[in-house]
């Protein structure tokens, strides 16, 4: 965390602490030391009391910051004995389940979501279970609860929540573990995922890694006509894994699935799209006149026709292979099922535990039969098989989890809970049982096997631009671990642009590119061409691609955003008067807007002429954004139109003044609402970063959130070396547009230029900024603003001087 980071954080009200252990009355302790109300519930086998306490509460005072310590309970660590899980399921998984959902339905309806905080503390080793064997393997199930519920808000609009899993070793002492909490808290950012050691800190980051072909365990080699166990049925990805897979090595396989088998007419073997929905028509109207679901009736016939179909296919491959249906999660019922699997194929020498039900659905909104479907399939059979196959001559088990447990996703909150909690369950059976090779595999969505195919999946899916994996190319990658020996816990197959979307990536840009004063990434989406005097950068701006464009609109059309534009001058000034150690903008001027009438791309070119230095040796550049004017109807109507002027000058030392944090006068602050879209002005998510003001006569103060560069510049490009951090600045230009509306004129205004902005440094992704602002005489149709951006550590991420706003004409 940044040098000079509060050590506490400012609570915004009342807080509830879920668990019953030291964690969470040393939590309670420190927070009351700080002057707030701190509620501990135990959580109970009976989720429903638990909620009722949680409500009850509400009644007296909202409590908008919750923390989980249920992992961190005395009888949560893992043993590997079946009935001790049972006994521990509900209090550990269930109840924290029902009681996040309750907390969070109860923070919406009274509007507190940017008042609000979740934070668990968790006990996965103290390394979240990537090395060490997690201590108590439900923390991957409230670890991936909490990330769901993180993805879940983001999506809803709530970016600057902060909601946080952390993770130290179970003798970490609960004092130790408070504070971390706390600091976090204190520091907001985009690490989701901590691990703390006495005062040290560690984060996750996703890094590319090659596949190491000796890893610590020896690669064993796959026995020719090895007897796998397979769950999931023989249907969706794990029939096709292990088809390939019994092809490849002439295994022995039996699958386990919930469907029943039952024979189907020869000529559905071989359906026509037309046959097919014939079919489903005829059984949707007889299980309709029977006063059944008709829906439900052709699902399990589709199922039915599935698990037949593949099951002929695997028998005319010459693949021995049976059938058996189980609900693996039922553990008398499995027991007797794998003794007949034994007694059939003799003993089994690898598990392929596939199965996996979810159904998407808003977190207030879950089914609690859903919910126990997910958590059975994933987590139930899991543990039941480790349970029931100790005395198999296992040589590898294999996981099928998803990238919904690793990052989280939207609409998914039980399904991350089950895939990440089976992973750690995976983590702990590798040091248990350290001649089995183990792994869980964090799976891209497959494109033409699996869940992904089902229509409402898939689409909810390629709303977020998803590119679908292969399924080939998902089988060359499990053989290739496979064939390695199985080195790691958890293999994590995604791309880099989905991970982008979601986990801002500027400390993965860093570590890409090392000299990255020297980059320039809006200039390098173009071509720049020197010329004597003149350097004259082109660049192609695309609505449909650009977040600053689909979220920056005027009348419901793209407008460029002056911080942008601001951003694409600095860095043409720097390419020009580099090395330098700092920036600023002088006599800036904004001369038009440029919108667009359609969502085609249009091409903008920078102007850049170094002139003389000053006396100080520190260079300056004129720079001039122009661009063709068009017509609604896309005709060029004005060739290099002017839009944007600026004087960028480049200091070889600090250019911002010391100066100490302001006091913000006592009294209320007010939340501010941004204008739905298709209004006059709109300001989309990653421009929403002003989240509450204060105005008293000519001052006012603003709480800002700065996100990362990448939510506002898109996933698609680079964002190492962006100059100005431009949502935290524009939201500095819309708390002094209400300043102005408040104090001076109530009209819509928009800016007209700078005399000065000095930037200093960049802040980092989350962090809470205050602006200060005051106004200043200024004369005809023009207000002017002085104000200064600061850190959560007091110090100065820019400063504006002579802000001139225009009123427009009403």
């Amino acid at each position: 965390q940044p040098d000079g980071s509060p050590p506490v954080p400012e609570l915004n009200g009342a807080v509830v602490i879920l668990g019953d252990n030291e964690v969470a009355r040393a939590l309670q302790a420190r927070i009351r030391s700080l002057g707030r109300e701190a509620h501990c519930i135990a959580a109970d086998a009976d989720s429903a009391r638990t909620v009722a306490e949680l409500e009850r509460i509400w009644r007296r005072q909202p409590v908008p910051h919750l923390f989980i310590t249920t992992p961190r309970d005395s009888d949560a660590a893992s043993t590997g004995d079946w009935q001790q899980w049972r006994r521990r399921r509900s209090m550990g998984i269930l109840t924290p389940f029902w009681f996040c959902q309750k907390w969070l339905q109860l923070v919406q309806q009274d509007g507190l979501m940017d008042d609000a905080s979740l934070v668990a503390a968790i006990s996965s080793g103290g390394d979240l279970g990537f090395v060490s064997p997690p201590h108590a393997i439900e923390s991957g199930g409230i670890a991936g609860l909490v990330k769901a519920i993180l993805i879940e808000s983001w999506v809803n609009g709530h970016r600057t929540t902060p909601i946080k899993v952390v993770d130290a070793r179970p003798d970490e002492p609960a004092e130790a573990m408070a504070d971390a909490m706390l600091r976090e808290l204190a520091s907001p950012n985009y690490d989701t995922e901590t691990t703390w050691k006495g005062a040290a800190r560690s984060k996750v980051q996703a890094r590319i890694s090659p596949l190491p072909r000796h890893g610590p365990l020896p690669a064993p080699s796959i026995k020719p006509g090895g007897h796998w166990l397979c769950t999931g049925g023989a249907r969706g990805i794990t029939a096709y894994v292990a088809q390939e897979l019994a092809k490849r090595y002439g295994l022995t396989l039996s699958l386990i699935g919930t469907s029943p088998q039952a024979a189907i007419p020869p000529d559905w073997h071989n359906m026509t799209d037309d046959q097919a929905k014939a079919l489903k028509l005829s059984i949707m109207t007889a299980a309709r006149a029977a006063g059944e679901n008709p829906v439900k009736a052709w699902e399990q016939t589709e199922k039915t026709i599935e698990i037949e179909k593949n099951l002929h296919q695997l028998q005319a491959a010459g693949i021995r292979v049976n059938y058996y249906p189980c609900d693996v999660s039922d553990y008398a019922q499995l027991a007797g099922v794998l003794e007949q699997i034994r007694n059939v194929s003799g003993p089994i020498d690898a598990v392929l535990h596939g199965a996996g039900t979810g159904k998407d659905s808003r977190f207030e909104h879950k089914d609690p039969k859903k919910v126990e479907q997910c958590i059975h399939a994933k987590v139930d059979g899991a543990l039941a098989i480790m349970a029931l196959t100790r005395e198999d001559p296992l040589q590898y088990f294999i996981a099928f989890s998803s990238i919904s447990g690793r990052f989280g996703a939207n609409g998914h909150t039980d399904y991350s809970l089950a895939n990440e909690m089976m992973a750690k369950a995976i983590g702990w059976y590798r040091h248990q049982r350290p001649g089995v090779a183990s792994t869980a595999f964090h799976w891209h969505a497959w494109g033409d096997v699996g869940m992904a195919t089902k229509p409402e999946t898939r689409l909810a899916l390629e709303m977020i631009d998803m590119d679908f994996m292969p399924a080939r190319e998902g089988l060359d990658h499990l053989i290739d671990e496979l064939e390695a020996g199985l080195p790691e816990a958890e293999v994590l197959i995604t791309d880099d642009r989905y991970y982008r979307l979601f986990f801002p990536a500027e400390s993965l840009e860093l570590t890409e590119n090392t000299d990255h004063q020297r980059s320039y990434p809006l200039l390098e989406r173009g071509d720049t061409v020197d010329q004597p005097g003149l350097s004259i950068s082109t660049i192609s701006l695309d609505p449909t691609l650009d977040p600053f464009l689909r979220e920056h609109r005027l009348h419901d059309k793209p407008l460029l955003p002056i911080v942008v534009g601001l951003e694409m001058l600095a860095e043409a000034g720097a390419r020009l008067s580099e090395p330098a150690q700092a920036l600023e903008l002088r006599q800036v001027e904004v001369l038009n807007g440029l919108r667009f009438f359609s969502d085609e791309a249009q091409t903008v070119r920078i102007h850049a002429r170094p002139t003389t230095g000053d006396a100080n040796g520190n260079n300056a550049v004129d720079c001039l954004l122009v661009a063709d004017f068009l017509s609604r109807a896309g005709q060029r109507v004005e060739s290099d139109r002017p839009y944007l002027r600026a004087k960028v000058q480049a200091a070889r030392t600090p250019l911002i003044r010391d100066r100490s944090k302001p006091s913000v006068p006592v009294g209320p602050w007010h939340a501010i609402e941004y204008a739905p879209p298709g209004g006059t002005f709109y300001h989309g998510p990653s421009l929403q970063r002003l989240r509450k003001i204060k105005v008293e006569g000519s001052m006012a103060w603003g709480r800002i959130s700065a996100p990362a560069v990448v939510e506002l510049a898109g996933p698609r490009q680079s964002v190492s070396g962006w100059r100005l951090p431009s949502a935290a600045l524009d939201a500095c230009l819309y708390a002094t547009g209400t300043l102005a509306w408040i104090s001076i004129r109530p009209s819509v205004s928009v800016p007209a230029g700078f005399a000065r902005l000095t930037l200093g440094r960049m802040p980092y992704p989350g962090e809470p900024c205050l602006v200060e602002i005051e106004s200043k005489p200024c004369e005809g149709r023009y207000a002017c603003f002085d104000f200064t951006l600061y850190g959560n550590d007091g110090g100065v991420i820019l400063e504006a001087e002579d802000y001139r706003i225009v009123w427009l004409a009403e």
